[in-house]
């Protein structure tokens, strides 16, 4: 506007020429060169005709909306391009909308991926889940439909046999004998299982918490990071060039019987250091013999290298405790191999055995909680998850790199790389964060599978003496050769045998939980001294040694135990001891403190609950202790014995699940030659 009265008052002065007005109106343009607007036309008028004459032309912006028009005093006129700055406004306004877009469209994904992390995958894991239960569901009712069918046909053969089958098989009897017989079958069918999958809900939904902080120090309930459960890929099975054991060492193997090996006698805390030896070196050459024949030169070395690792400071975790979970391991697998069908291979019992050699190796008698709060360099190393099971595993792959102590040097490529696995994911489950998935993993299986098990129980509660050698069934082997069930059953049971000090006699029961206390007490003292916050069960002043350990048993072994002595039905007998010695820490704790009344009865209902727990058919009978001992032994003594024959003569088949041609040459998992038989 300035410009244009400008001109203006230059075009009325008379004394103005058109030299005075171009020179006026280049000054104007050059004006506006460096913006981003400017003149594109300038016209004026004569003051005196009123004729409009065009001062400068240049040109003229396309868009009419470009153009702005400065009028003054009725004599100038200039005609402004805006169109620059205009499109710059556009160019900026597209730019941000684009931004914006692009930060929508990411937000949008975010929330996208939020949504399917939060809500969508665990949804789809729980179909998963549920298709695969109600498929499982579906083949298991088919199975009991045939079954009861069987039942039936078998109840009517004569009325004995009714009597009989009504004793063992009480479902049979609840099938009414009418002419709609198939149609009462599926409505029992229906019924069970849907009392199966109610059964199954509950498992999965339950989280059973102790009452008292003890007891969840010990569970590992910290905020402490957890390794993620995970399946491993089965391998197809191999199995070694199968080569038995040719010589056996009466006056060696009788010494070793007499120690407690191959039973829930042996006590390593008492034995000498030879003893301990001559145990771990004996359990792991006839695990190898199994899968190969020349390792014998390497097993002692590798048992003193292990050995030598394990640190004297600690009062639990010391080669003592190896050796116990090793002897526990062997027994575990020698009283559940008794049969014609075998569970697990050669090859995973001789993982498992040599696993256990080494599951504890180097431990510094302090928590995994302990090393991730101090930052300890096995915290560091291993990222706060499961330092001390990591450090286990590396240390036991590091030894056997040593071609001297090399326990697997004689096995193919494919067998190192399944042994490997199964090494890692033993020892990696008795970390304790674990413990609540394999007692929910077994108690899903016990559902899932409970016909079979119910007649597998039988096996050995209605069979005679020699009941063992009928189980497992065909069909609780054929159920457990599923992947999933293979690697659950190797963990669990590895996991009880490293925890098993509460299912041993009293007297070693006691002497165990003493040393797993005072090194507790030891870490705690520790901790005070560092300024760390001491939990109650790490502090000697506050803790009552016999309540702590009713309640680590009742919430911590008792849950284990139960749902594997339901899975693996000979093992039995060790509930029995369990809840013997709940009574014997319960009568300890009151000697010792002297409760109320009202607390004793507090623990007393506490016991009755958990013996009401006990699977069904758990030895009740009113002899002494020492007598139910006794048979037991005798029991492990006459299965020890028959294994021999199995080394001599040798497998017939290279399956996992095999039935022996000849009941002398009978196909057996359990690795234990008797002096008799030798």
């Amino acid at each position: 506007q300035m410009w244009a009265d400008q001109l203006a008052h230059l075009v009325a002065d008379e004394d103005a020429s058109r030299p005075d007005l171009e020179m006026l109106a280049s000054d104007l343009r050059e004006f506006y060169e460096s913006m981003t607007y400017g003149p594109y036309r300038i016209e004026v008028a004569d003051p005196k005709t009123g004729q409009v004459d065009v001062l400068w032309q240049g040109k003229a912006p396309q868009r009419v909306d470009n153009r702005v028009h400065i009028e003054s005093r009725g004599l100038v006129t200039v005609s402004f391009d805006f169109g620059w700055g205009r499109r710059g406004e556009a160019v900026v306004n597209l730019v941000i909308i684009t931004i914006t877009i692009f930060i929508m469209m990411g937000f949008s994904l975010l929330i996208s991926n939020s949504v399917s992390t939060i809500a969508l995958a665990p949804l789809e894991e729980i179909l998963a889940n549920v298709r695969h239960i109600g498929s499982t569901i579906y083949r298991r009712g088919e199975h009991m439909q045939l079954q009861m069918r069987n039942w039936r046909t078998s109840a009517r053969q004569s009325e004995y046999q009714g009597k009989t089958l009504s004793m063992k098989h009480p479902e049979a009897m609840m099938l009414p004998q009418s002419s709609d017989e198939d149609l009462t079958i599926e409505t029992v069918l229906l019924e069970r299982v849907v009392s199966k999958i109610a059964a199954l809900s509950e498992i999965t939904m339950q989280r059973t918490r102790p009452q008292d902080m003890q007891t969840l120090q010990y569970l590992g309930e910290t905020e402490t990071s957890q390794a993620p459960f995970r399946y491993l890929s089965e391998t197809d099975e191999s199995r070694g060039n199968s080569r038995f054991m040719e010589n056996v060492d009466d006056k060696n193997w009788e010494a070793l019987q007499e120690l407690g090996m191959g039973s829930w006698l042996l006590n390593p805390l008492l034995l000498e250091p030879s003893e301990k030896r001559d145990v771990s070196v004996a359990i792991v050459s006839l695990a190898s013999r199994q899968v190969s024949e020349d390792v014998d030169d390497v097993i002692a070395p590798f048992v003193d290298e292990a050995a030598s690792r394990y640190l004297h400071a600690p009062q639990y975790h010391n080669w003592a405790h190896a050796v116990d979970v090793t002897n526990t391991m062997f027994t575990m697998l020698t009283i559940c191999g008794g049969g014609q069908l075998v569970l697990l291979s050669r090859l995973e019992e001789f993982a498992l055995l040599v696993s256990a050699v080494c599951h504890d190796i180097a431990h510094p008698g302090f928590s995994n909680d302990f090393l991730v709060q101090t930052s300890h360099e096995l915290a560091i190393i291993y990222n706060d998850t499961s330092p001390l099971e990591n450090m286990h595993c590396a240390t036991l792959f590091e030894i056997v790199r040593n071609p001297a102590m090399d326990v697997f040097k004689a096995l193919p490529r494919e067998q190192r790389k399944e042994v490997r696995s199964i090494c890692v994911e033993a020892i990696l489950h008795t970390d304790n964060v674990h413990h609540v998935g394999l007692v929910k993993a077994l108690q899903m299986f016990g559902e899932m599978n409970s016909e079979i098990l119910d007649h597998a129980r039988q096996l050995t509660e209605f069979g005679e003496d020699d009941s063992t050698s009928a189980w497992p069934p065909r069909e609780l082997a054929e159920a457990l050769q599923e992947p999933e069930a293979r690697q659950m059953l190797r963990n669990a049971a590895f996991h009880l045998s490293d925890i098993s000090n509460p299912v041993k006699p009293f007297e070693i029961c006691q002497q165990w939980a003493y040393c797993v206390l005072e090194e507790f007490f030891t870490q705690g003292d520790k901790m005070e001294a560092l300024g760390l916050p001491v939990p109650a069960l790490l502090d000697r002043e506050r803790t009552i040694k016999p309540f702590s350990q009713i309640s680590f048993i009742e919430f911590f072994v008792a849950p284990c135990v139960f749902s594997m002595v339901r899975v693996l039905a000979p093992l039995r007998s060790l509930q029995d001891e369990m809840i013997t010695n709940l009574g014997r820490w319960a009568d300890e704790w009151q000697a010792e403190v002297q409760p109320p009344e009202e607390e004793v009865l507090n623990v007393a209902n506490r016991l009755r609950r958990l013996e009401e727990r006990a699977v069904t058919g758990r030895q009740k009978s009113v002899d002494t202790q020492a007598a139910r001992r006794l048979r037991q032994s005798r029991q492990v003594s006459q299965m020890l014995s028959a294994r021999l024959g199995s080394f001599i003569s040798g497998r017939q088949s290279e399956h996992p699940v095999q039935l022996a041609n000849d009941k002398s040459s009978s196909a057996s998992s359990s690795m234990v030659p008797s002096r008799e038989s030798s």
